[in-house]
């Protein structure tokens, strides 16, 4: 794969706080980084999004996190608002690790917290890519199903409907004041914009998902969250990971459902930043 190389688009405010945002192409695929402009000497952590949302659901948690961390908040193409040609699943898993490689972070102090498929995709560049970091955060992960087989082309159907549903709750929770029609119409534009071969490229990687290793070879620490009122991805994915991953622990949010960030911030945050000190 390529070199990446990353230049300044602008400079943002979110929350009143500074950012730049990186541009940046990975074999002709574009992708974003919102990165904290203080210079923290003590860890860095790294913010992935799902197949519907956009780093924009990661902004009260960076937030809390601005004074104490560095931030790296990544916007990715799998959310469609831009169609890519279709690559296979080893493709993306490389892509993926190469960009979190390519930030050059000492891997003793830099974490993922990851949402929906793009949990998916972290823990599966981790196995496979070796993703240079310390601590997983996986928020409502797609994984396989109980029984840890792959889902199948029976259940494509289903995926295409949970992502629709996936983009309304994001959309609706992002969007307080707007009408359900308009967010009707909203949707509507994202679905016709994204290819099938955008859409086949993602499908790919959820269905050549790796075994987790045995234990002595994923002593990661990781924490695993969901939300029980999730319509989206099934709660069975989430404690399905906890019980193969070897160092990790699980916790659920009652009221909560997919966007669980946006739906407890509080709770959530609370939850997090507390796992995130804990050495």
């Amino acid at each position: 794969m390529s070199r990446i190389e990353y230049k300044v688009k602008k400079c943002i405010k979110i929350k009143g706080e500074k950012y730049v945002r990186l541009y940046s192409s990975l074999d002709n695929i574009e992708f974003l980084i919102t990165h904290n402009i203080i210079n923290c000497t003590k860890h860095n952590i790294i913010f992935v999004h799902g197949l519907a949302g956009t780093s924009d659901i990661w902004h009260h948690l960076m937030h809390q996190c601005y004074k104490y961390y560095n931030v790296y908040a990544l916007d990715l193409p799998w959310n469609g608002r831009n169609s890519i040609e279709y690559r296979n699943y080893q493709f993306f898993f490389e892509w993926f690790a190469n960009i979190i490689n390519s930030l050059n972070l000492d891997s003793e102090k830099t974490y993922i917290v990851a949402h929906s498929f793009g949990a998916t995709m972290t823990l599966s560049s981790y196995i496979v890519n070796n993703i240079n970091i310390s601590k997983l955060i996986l928020c409502a992960p797609t994984w396989k199903n109980e029984d840890g087989s792959h889902i199948d082309w029976v259940e494509y159907k289903e995926f295409i409907t949970n992502f629709e549903l996936s983009l309304y709750e994001y959309i609706k929770l992002t969007n307080k004041n707007i009408k359900d029609d308009i967010i009707d119409i909203m949707l509507d534009k994202v679905l016709q914009e994204s290819s099938p071969r955008h859409t086949l490229s993602f499908i790919d990687c959820l269905f050549n998902l790796p075994d987790i290793p045995e234990s002595e070879k994923m002593q990661i620490q990781t924490l695993v969250l969901y939300g029980e009122k999730d319509e989206v991805v099934s709660t069975l994915h989430s404690k399905y990971l906890c019980k193969v991953l070897p160092n990790s622990s699980l916790i659920s949010f009652p009221e909560s459902g997919h966007y669980l960030m946006l739906d407890d911030v509080s709770n959530f945050n609370d939850k997090i930043i507390k796992y995130l000190e804990y050495e």
